[in-house]
């Protein structure tokens, strides 16, 4: 059985987005046979922690890159992270890094991404960016597209009647949602749930002692499940319009068919995003308008057309990827 190891594990954040993606990424990967041998957590610094013995019986390494990679010149887990590609080099494992943006990367940082096996970005914005460098990557749509977010809950068609507000990762915007859904008595949920305290105690050590990682995600070999998800997926799956600031809420909204009204994040990511899908940008603002002015936000027919469009290449494009890496993997 082939055995890979999993890096920037975005799912110990405690964030719904981040949750979805990396269930899909075990999904997909346990359907191909392949076990994942470790995972390594987002923000938890790799060098020196990692033996490069522990390398030996991996066929592959499988960076998740999200918003990570972006603004290298003062981002250091954003540098830290493309450096294992060269490390996984010097130990001849193939190393590949999946459903990234790419924003802002500094020329001597450019060089660590040739030395992966292969790239997959999750924007057009970013594979334009590679391809003027001189590096193929391959577009896959967010990998959150592909998490099947209301199996197990029935909502009538007369139930999807309300407006969910997230927040946003930028601290100001985050304010101004809240203040927006309060005025207009909407639903507000904040994106990430904060961890309990034994668990903040636990990472907390970790990044202290980051070896015991590799011994508890062996024990604990599934995503790290946020707290109260249950409540998130019964709050989209009633929604007939997302306003929000965050990545993830727009991923989840539209793979899910449900309208969405965004402002940027901390990356033209969001933007990137709905140009890859809608071709412009109108279902982006750049503050927060009188609730009257959202409340007649269906999708119009093309939009439609191209968000299913959008899905179903994405589908297509997700499969393949996973089965590449499988095939080229020793």
């Amino acid at each position: 059985m082939k055995k890979v190891a999993i890096f920037n594990d975005t799912s110990k954040e405690n964030h719904y987005g981040c949750y979805q993606v990396m269930e899909v990424i075990f999904r997909e990967l346990e359907q191909l046979d392949i076990k994942i041998e470790y995972t390594w957590p987002v923000g938890i610094d790799w060098t020196n922690q990692i033996n490069p013995k522990s390398l030996q019986n991996l066929s592959a390494i499988i960076i998740n890159g999200e918003g990570t990679i972006h603004d290298t010149k003062n981002n250091k887990p954003a540098r830290k992270l493309l450096k294992l590609a060269s490390f996984a080099a010097l130990n001849s494992v193939p190393c590949y890094l999946i459903n990234s943006t790419i924003y802002q990367v500094e020329k001597k940082h450019i060089e660590d991404l040739r030395l992966f096996r292969r790239i997959y970005v999750r924007d057009k914005a970013s594979q334009v960016f590679l391809k003027e460098n001189n590096i193929h990557a391959n577009f896959v749509p967010d990998l959150s597209f592909f998490f099947e977010l209301s199996s197990d809950i029935v909502i009538h068609k007369h139930q999807k009647n309300k407006v969910l507000v997230t927040d946003s990762v930028l601290k100001n915007s985050a304010q101004e949602l809240k203040k927006f859904a309060m005025n207009n008595k909407f639903e507000y949920l904040k994106f990430v749930k904060h961890p309990n305290i034994f668990r903040r105690i636990l990472e907390k050590f970790k990044r202290v002692a980051g070896k015991l990682n590799l011994i508890s995600s062996k024990i604990n070999s599934k995503p790290s499940c946020p707290r109260n998800f249950q409540k998130f997926k019964e709050l989209f799956s009633s929604a007939n319009l997302v306003v929000t600031g965050r990545y993830h809420a727009v991923t989840t909204a539209l793979s899910n068919k449900i309208p969405v009204i965004c402002i940027q994040s901390n990356t033209p990511k969001i933007s990137f995003l709905l140009d890859d899908i809608f071709e412009e940008k109108k279902r982006l603002m750049s503050f927060i308008d009188p609730a009257k002015k959202y409340l007649n936000r269906n999708f119009s027919n093309k939009e439609q057309a191209l968000l299913n469009d959008y899905i179903s290449f994405g589908r297509v494009q997700m499969k393949t990827m996973f089965k590449e890496i499988s095939q080229e993997s020793s």
